[in-house]
């Protein structure tokens, strides 16, 4: 990711490379998925016989060859709406096997506990309401499930709040344990430039 980065030019004429090495190798395969926003994939046309169906799961760039692709999906309405092709659809994120167990479990206590899942360093997270929200409910546990950077004043201050539990990082089970013990499944994200907040497929995942 550093070389496509720093040197775009040189990343994207070893992928193309590539690309065609595999073709040649095993010939033409019968189906181009790409789940990708233009970041790392841009040759949908050397698919040739392919059926190509093109499927963003975020906000996505506009300079893609779309007429190269015969279908489109996304898990946002939104995301879909942009996407300049005739054939396409709305398609929902599935659920693994284990989280249908959150379905069944209980709590055995009364208390209120509202979860969060996802980055916590992200620019679009809306720390000022989610700090708001925290100190104005004090009888409600807040916990926060995802990656973090270490140094941030967002981070000090849940560490330092006595309803917010910090987890970090945990396993597709682990969340769902959290998940299944929670009453509140907590969205917080400021609409901004590159990102629309209508999207929240990371709960979903």
């Amino acid at each position: 990711s550093w070389c496509k980065f720093k040197l775009p030019f040189v990343f994207n004429a070893v992928c193309k490379q590539s690309i065609k090495r595999v073709i040649k190798e095993i010939g033409q395969i019968n189906f181009l998925w790409n789940f990708d926003n233009a970041t790392y994939f841009q040759w949908p046309d050397l698919f040739i016989d392919s059926v190509k169906v093109f499927h963003p799961v975020d906000a996505f760039k506009r300079n893609l060859k779309y007429e190269k692709y015969d279908f489109g999906f996304s898990v946002s309405q939104e995301i879909l709406d942009k996407i300049p092709l005739k054939s396409k659809a709305f398609i929902n994120h599935g659920l693994q096997e284990f989280s249908e167990n959150i379905l069944t479990s209980k709590r055995s206590d009364d208390g209120i506990r509202a979860t969060y899942l996802g980055n916590l360093s992200i620019r679009f997270l809306d720390t000022k309401v989610l700090k708001e929200v925290i100190m104005e409910h004090p009888n409600i546990e807040f916990l926060f499930i995802g990656d973090y950077d270490i140094e941030t004043e967002f981070v000090n201050f849940l560490k330092s709040s006595s309803n917010a539990l910090l987890l970090g990082k945990r396993t597709g089970s682990e969340m769902m344990s959290h998940l299944s013990s929670s009453d509140i499944l907590m969205l917080c994200y400021k609409k901004m430039e590159g990102y629309n907040a209508d999207n929240s497929h990371k709960v979903l995942e």
